[in-house]
């Protein structure tokens, strides 16, 4: 997450095993995540994952953090339900091309170098981390934002 780079990660949420392997979904494996600066976004249905799962990847083109979506990994994983799927065209709409262009433009290339991921002292490291927390101040009305967005063309 420290990298700023968009990415999702979808999880099909269960217990971690401890004395013994569980399938009950207690989310221990997604709150084991808590502390790793992803943004974490929660579906509670096989309809609400389709939608949550497109807001992510729109979310984090744009706020270039990192975004777990994970849902119950017994009962969503497995439901057999009717879903009305968003078309690609649909979704195509959505996508916000110079976010993509600006990830494409930040890709290690031998033509233009670039130094990344450099050795820092605690004290300018602690500065950094700090000056990352500017990411998160208005992540939740970007999800809001585009969740309306979603809704708006989809009607969910």
């Amino acid at each position: 997450a420290g990298e700023l780079l968009p990415c999702v990660m979808h999880v099909a949420a269960r217990a971690l095993a401890g004395q013994s392997l569980s399938i009950f979904g207690d989310h221990s494996d997604v709150m084991a995540c808590r502390s790793t600066g992803w943004a974490m976004l929660a579906s509670e249905s096989v309809e609400m994952t389709q939608h949550q799962a497109l807001i992510s990847h729109l979310v984090t083109m744009e706020a270039r953090v990192p975004v777990q979506h994970f849902f119950d990994g017994f009962r969503t994983s497995h439901e057999v339900n009717k879903v009305k799927l968003i078309k690609y065209d649909t979704m195509r709409e959505f996508i916000d091309w110079e976010a993509v262009k600006k990830h494409h433009d930040l890709a290690l290339n031998p033509k233009h170098p670039h130094i990344q991921g450099t050795s820092q002292g605690p004290d300018i490291f602690f500065q950094c981390v700090e000056a990352g927390n500017s990411a998160y101040d208005s992540l939740a009305d970007l999800f809001e934002k585009k969740a309306k967005l979603v809704e708006a063309k989809t009607g969910h």
